[in-house]
């Protein structure tokens, strides 16, 4: 069911993402649906509005976009995917991992200053 198929019913789509979350282990991004199950922007518009609800419809929850995280918020979830990896995590594996974006980790720390003074921290 990867290639595109605009004629899926409603039932069809949210079985597709259904599985698609559980190949995934998690609830996919709306790029990853697109790419693994064949849906496209126009057929979840059509059918559901926008991709959140239609992870709504789906009794799932994407990404909470425009959240703010405070300081130990982000280190805590650094640590809950570093302890996950048992190694620390590049960009992408955070990114697939976490339940946010690098960005509010690297614009409150910078992507290059804050991996040593952690490494060092565990340490210790």
């Amino acid at each position: 069911m990867n290639r595109r198929n605009t004629n899926l019913t409603k039932e069809q789509m949210m079985a597709a993402i259904k599985e698609c979350a559980e190949n995934l282990g998690r609830v996919p991004s709306q790029t990853e649906a697109m790419k693994m199950k064949g849906l496209t922007v126009p057929m979840i518009r059509r059918n559901f509005g926008t991709y959140n609800q239609f992870l709504g419809v789906c009794k799932m929850e994407g990404r909470k976009q425009g959240q703010k995280y405070g300081t130990e918020q982000l280190l805590l979830e650094w640590a809950r995917v570093t302890r996950k990896l048992k190694k620390i995590p590049s960009v992408v594996a955070y990114e697939q991992l976490s339940d946010c974006s690098e960005t509010p980790f690297s614009v409150r720390f910078g992507k290059e200053e804050i991996l040593p003074q952690i490494t060092q921290m565990s340490a210790d």
